[in-house]
């Protein structure tokens, strides 16, 4: 029988230089059979859903899903009516954390500060109320159809669907109006339900707008109704003056009225605050300042001008500043901010017995990243309270920076403070943040006014 090929191979008596040859070209065979079928089993499961990079930052509504037929058990989805339960710029956990790379619509639309697209109001737009009164109407400029969750930079807002919404990883209450990603070069009137003449004011979000200019006293919105119901939340904005130049004067960028208790308060989240003589000036129950990059407070060459970051009035039953970064420098040409974080007395005492939207009760100034100022903390025991009417403060877990000056403020860390041994009033895990005392405790202040 006459021998195969592969047998005549076999049977010759091959050379050194054959034998090196055939080894090396078994070699390069086995390699690539196998080379070949790990091509084919990484392509084989195909992904049931569209998909993206699965690590770094994705673009767009897209989650991360779980899908058995995807390469590594799981994919990227899109969705057009996402609801927003991540946070865009991602999480923080503490207020030294954040920059500006976390704030404003830049953030949102995913591109350098400058750089981001807002749309422009017309002067007769703005001229438009945010009103339930049937001659009013919902502004032209915001549309009346249901609001689905994207940052695309031609997605002006909607209205929040029935259910309600979580936006930004907040729950945002069915009817909201939502504005999103409008310029604003003139201040608006919310006058909502005009004292109960109308139907109920829904609320209104202000989502990656840009509100500059120089706003004057009541800043930059003017809530000059008793409007029942409707919270006016401020996510991923920019806002204040246009600069620090005279002519561009900010006295206060957003501060709500206190007409009747609970009624037009604000949740800011998330912004940019800068070039005012006061960033915010809550004087209302349960307002929240949560997240927010602030800097440039100044008094535009008046001196006799008291400057602040974000304030209280006084009365107010409870309120929230939780992470935000707070380094206040004094400006060229300007007084001395006389405090970051202001409590004042103006209008009464702080008792709380409020509860905040987050369940908690009181005053809670938390994980902040905080300097600056004459004081850094004015805290409530002021002008005619007494020390048993400043209850229910709770000071934990803020970083405090020497970066400016070695006693935190200029003058010190905190001033007209309570009795933090007594009241319900709490100050615990404040630490600095750098200098020669870095990561150790910051004692209580001694109750005093």
């Amino acid at each position: 029988m006459a021998k195969t090929q592969l047998e005549q191979l076999l049977g010759k008596e091959m050379t050194r230089k054959e034998f090196l040859a055939f080894s090396a070209f078994t070699v390069a065979t086995v390699f690539g059979v196998v080379g070949l079928v790990k091509t084919l089993l990484s392509h084989a499961a195909t992904p049931t859903v569209s998909v993206e990079s699965e690590s770094g930052t994705r673009s767009g509504n897209a989650s991360i899903v779980s899908d058995t037929n995807a390469s590594g058990g799981a994919a990227v989805q899109f969705s057009s009516t996402s609801t927003g339960g991540t946070i865009p710029g991602g999480t923080v956990t503490h207020g030294q954390q954040l920059t500006l790379n976390h704030v404003g619509p830049w953030t949102l639309q995913g591109v350098a500060q400058g750089s981001e697209t807002l749309s422009t109001l017309t002067s007769t737009q703005l001229q438009e109320r945010l009103s339930t009164w049937p001659s009013d109407g919902r502004p032209s400029w915001i549309p009346g159809t249901n609001y689905v969750y994207n940052n695309s930079p031609t997605n002006y807002g909607g209205i929040v669907p029935a259910g309600g919404m979580v936006i930004d990883g907040y729950n945002v209450p069915a009817g909201t109006w939502v504005v999103q990603f409008r310029n604003f070069t003139s201040g608006v009137i919310i006058s909502g339900d005009n004292s109960g003449t109308s139907p109920a004011f829904p609320g209104v979000l202000f989502r990656g707008c840009r509100m500059r200019g120089p706003w004057g006293d009541p800043g930059w919105y003017n809530h000059n109704g008793q409007s029942h119901g409707g919270i006016i939340w401020i996510m991923y904005s920019d806002a204040g003056g246009k600069s620090l130049a005279t002519n561009d004067y900010c006295e206060s960028i957003f501060e709500s009225k206190n007409y009747t208790a609970g009624r037009d308060k604000s949740y800011i989240i998330r912004s940019h605050l800068s070039n005012a003589s006061t960033l915010v000036f809550m004087r209302n129950n349960g307002h929240a300042c949560i997240e927010n990059f602030c800097s440039g407070v100044s008094d535009y060459g008046d001196h006799t001008k008291h400057l602040n970051g974000i304030a209280n009035s006084g009365g107010q039953s409870c309120n929230l500043w939780l992470r935000n970064n707070m380094v206040m420098s004094q400006q060229a040409g300007s007084t001395q901010l006389t405090d970051v974080i202001q409590m004042a007395a103006d209008d009464g005492a702080y008792l709380g017995t409020g509860t905040n939207f987050d369940g908690s009760q009181g005053y809670a100034i938390t994980d902040n990243y905080l300097g600056g100022a004459a004081f850094t903390l004015q805290l409530g025991y002021d002008k005619n309270n007494t020390i048993t009417q400043v209850r229910n403060v709770r000071v934990t877990g803020n970083k405090f920076t020497t970066s400016l000056y070695p006693g935190i403020g200029s003058s010190g860390l905190a001033y007209k403070t309570p009795d933090f041994s007594n009241y319900g009033n709490t100050w615990s895990n404040n630490t600095y943040a750098d200098g020669p005392n870095a990561g150790q405790t910051v004692s209580a202040p001694a109750a005093g006014n």
